[in-house]
């Protein structure tokens, strides 16, 4: 039995109708307490361009009064088509889901979420198929492009990225002094002690000196404390400045793309660094693995 033709249908075309054409999805779905969806497929589905009536009204709206078109627009609700969607619908390579997944993705930067939003399946299919997706050569061209559009309108204007790159290539011995000394030992009198041969005697420590604030850059400091132990001084997450770079490398600068890189590769030999002294201190470690991480070191 076929499904009953809704009657918010033929309501919709003559709305439509009334405005002349001019009125969006959305004003209409609103009116009619409908999904701006479903007012599309009708829109496509029942051709309403299409219409002698709607054709004419709109000609003679163009051509009879172009001040009054001016006036028009200015002062309906109709809200112009976003940067990003213009340059997606030109795309003529991907198909709609596609085109949703990479607005999504530019704007949220994830593509599990942006898969599930656009192919609306369970968070596990997304999380595969939303990085495999990511992964055609059409999707990261288009991606790149959106991304770029984005981060100029909402980044670049306000100095964001330089703010990550600052974070990236930050290095601790800016904002702090530290190394080894020595102090004097002395006796309860507060004399130096002297060793058998006459020597002063003296003990190393470890210090930490903070540099002067007016000399700093204070924005890239995210915590400074006092403890037991001494100061302690943080500095924004530089890993995730590093990700966020990494993502958009596509915007900086030979030079800036040079230095991320070797920020990557002293990030990743780190990381090996603390992989390969846990190898070492667990007793439980396959012998050939340890020979092998002694091998590297030497």
């Amino acid at each position: 039995m076929a499904r009953q033709r809704s009657p918010n249908r033929d309501k919709a075309l003559e709305i439509y109708k009334e405005h002349k054409g001019n009125i969006t999805n959305r004003e209409i779905a609103s009116i009619l307490n409908e999904d701006e969806k479903k007012i599309a497929v009708w829109k496509q589905r029942d051709k309403w361009d299409n219409d002698s009536n709607v054709v004419q009204q709109k000609n003679k709206c163009c051509t009879t009064n172009k001040n009054t078109s001016k006036k028009t627009k200015k002062n309906s609700n109709q809200e112009p088509i976003a940067d990003e969607i213009k340059e997606v619908l030109e795309n003529t390579k991907l198909n709609d889901k596609q085109r949703l997944f990479c607005v999504i993705y530019a704007k949220r930067m994830n593509a599990t979420k942006a898969y599930q939003q656009a192919y609306h399946c369970s968070y596990e299919t997304a999380m595969v198929n939303g990085c495999n997706l990511l992964r055609n050569p059409k999707i990261k061209e288009q991606v790149d492009r959106l991304t770029a559009l984005e981060l100029n309108k909402e980044f670049l204007s306000r100095g964001v990225i330089q703010k990550y790159i600052d974070i990236a290539f930050a290095d601790i011995t800016d904002y702090v002094q530290f190394g080894q000394d020595y102090y004097v030992v002395k006796d309860k009198e507060g004399h130096p002690m002297l060793d058998d041969e006459g020597n002063v005697i003296t003990k190393p420590y470890n210090y930490v000196r903070l540099g002067e604030s007016n000399q700093v850059d204070g924005t890239l400091i995210s915590e400074i404390s006092e403890g037991k132990d001494g100061v302690k001084i943080k500095l924004a997450d530089k890993m995730k400045a590093l990700d966020f770079l990494t993502k958009h490398c596509n915007l900086l600068s030979d030079e800036e793309r040079i230095k991320l890189d070797i920020e990557n590769k002293k990030l990743q030999n780190a990381k090996l660094g603390v992989e390969i002294e846990r190898l070492k201190g667990n007793k439980n470690t396959n012998k050939d693995v340890v020979q092998i991480v002694d091998d590297i070191d030497d």
